[in-house]
């Protein structure tokens, strides 16, 4: 078998396991998504991109890479959020980490969009309604 030949099976094979291992609807954005309540209201959801670690020489563990990277990035997304919203409150110390730890027990991948160079479109909701339970009696509210 020629390179080219090899390459364009190697490719091929690539590109079709991203697309069985990484599902993607079609209301998944190609870019970042800042952190945002759901259009009903229960979710808090944020979108973030991963791009691929080109030192890793293995196409399937670059994919893998920026899709862990786009989930750090997202998740810090909707950290912000908390920070953000607590701001403005008066928000104690043990408040703030109450919201902080919600976001880190209920956040969960809810779809990842591949991309062509292998990075991805990662996008990450909670219910809201934890971060409502979270700081609940401290008088905060959340926009």
């Amino acid at each position: 078998m020629s390179r080219a030949a090899a390459l364009i099976v190697f490719v091929g094979a690539a590109i079709a396991r991203l697309a069985v291992a990484q599902p993607a609807s079609d209301d998944m954005p190609f870019a970042d998504v800042a952190a945002r309540r759901s259009a009903d209201g229960s979710q808090l959801v944020a979108s973030a991109v991963g791009l691929p670690d080109e030192r890793l020489p293995m196409v399937d563990a670059r994919c893998s890479a920026a899709r862990r990277a786009g989930e750090r990035r997202a998740r810090g997304m909707l950290h912000t959020y908390v920070d953000e919203a607590l701001r403005t409150g008066a928000a104690t110390p043990s408040v703030i980490a109450q919201a902080h730890q919600a976001v880190d027990a209920q956040a969960r991948v809810t779809g990842v969009r591949g991309l062509v160079d292998c990075g991805a479109v990662v996008r990450m909701a909670m219910p809201f309604s934890g971060l409502v339970t979270a700081v609940s009696g401290a008088g905060v509210r959340f926009p």
